[in-house]
């Protein structure tokens, strides 16, 4: 038995988008009930947040309001066209 779990493709929710920043991470970041989740880089960029907005217009807002946080240097967006996979199950067997 499995126990399934409504994930953003289940909710009718969008895929979503992945907002690169260069820059400081800041409590106004972490606040923002759009970003789901934040990771700290090796290369290029020094952060990836994980954002989930209803549509376009509704991300123009977020970014609007990202890019006026002091400390951020830079900010790039990519969206998600398909989301191929999504678990929240961990592989414990290969660890």
């Amino acid at each position: 038995w499995q126990e399934k779990k409504p994930g953003p493709t289940r909710l009718d929710c969008p895929p979503g988008a992945i907002a690169f920043v260069r820059g400081q991470i800041t409590h106004s970041i972490m606040a923002m009930e759009e970003v789901l989740e934040v990771n700290r880089l090796a290369g290029n960029w020094d952060y990836l947040l994980r954002v989930l907005v209803a549509d376009m217009p509704a991300y123009d807002q977020f970014y609007k309001r990202l890019i006026e946080i002091d400390g951020l240097n830079d900010v790039s967006s990519s969206f998600s066209m398909e989301q191929i996979k999504y678990t929240t199950a961990l592989p414990l067997d290969h660890l």
